[in-house]
């Protein structure tokens, strides 16, 4: 009886077959080792943003998108952050910009400082509100809001507006 058992678990064991990692590396797909975020939209693909572009993985195979290349509209290949809001449109922080994604192309927002002049700052963050709002977190100007005419402007801290985080 011990026997048999222990062949019925040898023979299990050969015929079990287990998932497989795969590493991706800059000789294998990856157009930098550099990740800053790696974000899942609600379509399934996988987005990665990297100091050398954006990379989008749908489970076979990765295509890349950079300044200049596939018209694809990225005004930086130093991307730091993703985020999707709850209509579909992805969302990319660069050194320089925010972008959203619009019919397969990304649309850069006009940033403005509180002065109304027009800026260039690094985005660590971008987060949509309970309430539908989009902001984003920039370096050295604070928290901006993604208005829906692709501008973007600094909330206001001298004003009490409700921007509850859940």
């Amino acid at each position: 009886m011990k026997y048999l058992v222990s062949t019925i678990l040898l023979w299990m064991s050969l015929s079990l077959h287990a998932q497989v990692g795969r590493i991706f590396t800059t000789d294998d797909m990856l157009c930098n080792s550099y990740v800053n975020e790696i974000f899942q939209d609600r379509d399934g693909f996988i987005w990665i943003a990297t100091r050398n572009g954006l990379m989008r993985y749908d489970g076979y195979q990765f295509k890349t998108f950079k300044k200049g290349i596939n018209d694809s509209g990225i005004e930086s290949n130093y991307i730091n952050c993703i985020d999707q809001d709850r209509e579909g449109n992805l969302y990319i922080g660069g050194n320089t910009t925010v972008q959203r994604s619009k019919d397969g192309k990304f649309i850069t927002y006009e940033l403005y400082d509180r002065f109304g002049k027009p800026i260039h700052t690094y985005f660590t963050d971008i987060l949509q509100l309970s309430n539908g709002k989009v902001i984003a977190a920039s370096s050295g100007f604070g928290i901006m809001q993604l208005l829906d005419n692709d501008k973007a402007e600094i909330i206001n801290h001298d004003k009490r507006l409700n921007y509850p985080l859940h």
